[in-house]
């Protein structure tokens, strides 16, 4: 289903805490939740308390249910933020 909406991932990385506060403000305008965490915690990535609670030292996986196009272009809108 390349057109439907599914859960899709990619990995963010914040070298700061303003790198952190930039990606909160972007989250907070998606027309959908981006959920942000590892193995064992999620957040809702416009959380601003809930992001500054998890471990920055390491790369977040992002999950958003979303259609291929509004995935595409979520990854152009993130490159700041994508982890490589």
């Amino acid at each position: 289903a390349s057109g439907g909406i599914d859960v899709r991932q990619f990995y963010v990385r914040f070298q700061t805490s303003k790198a952190v506060q930039d990606f909160i403000a972007w989250a907070t305008v998606q027309p959908f939740t981006l959920i942000v965490g590892n193995d064992h915690y999620h957040v809702n990535g416009s959380s601003f308390m809930g992001m500054f609670t998890l471990d920055h030292s390491r790369p977040l996986k992002v999950s958003v249910s979303c259609t291929e196009a509004e995935f595409h272009r979520l990854l152009l809108e993130a490159e700041p933020f994508l982890a490589n």
